[in-house]
């Protein structure tokens, strides 16, 4: 019973084998690049569902609030000029 431990249920020692392989492969890639096995395996997972296209850079952070129309900026900008040349 000592191979027990290294099949998975349903699946052939051939197919543990391989799944034990890619996981190897996603250790020493992660060790390659810096980060953990688990963002290797979300790479992975990225790239089965959407190709290379799904690895591209996004926008990443807190979405920015509506910026100011022009002639909001350049009444506020005459304002906090007037105030600092009315003091």
């Amino acid at each position: 019973m000592p191979n027990a431990s290294l099949r998975s249920p349903g699946r052939s020692s051939s197919e543990s084998f391989e799944g034990d392989r890619e996981g190897g492969k996603q250790v020493e890639a992660a060790q390659l690049f810096g980060v953990t096995r688990q963002a290797v395996g979300k790479w992975v997972k990225k790239y089965r569902e959407g190709g290379a296209r799904a690895l591209r850079a996004g926008k990443r952070g807190r979405p920015s609030k509506s910026s100011l129309l022009p002639w909001q900026a350049a009444q506020i900008a005459k304002a906090v000029v007037h105030r600092i040349l009315s003091n």
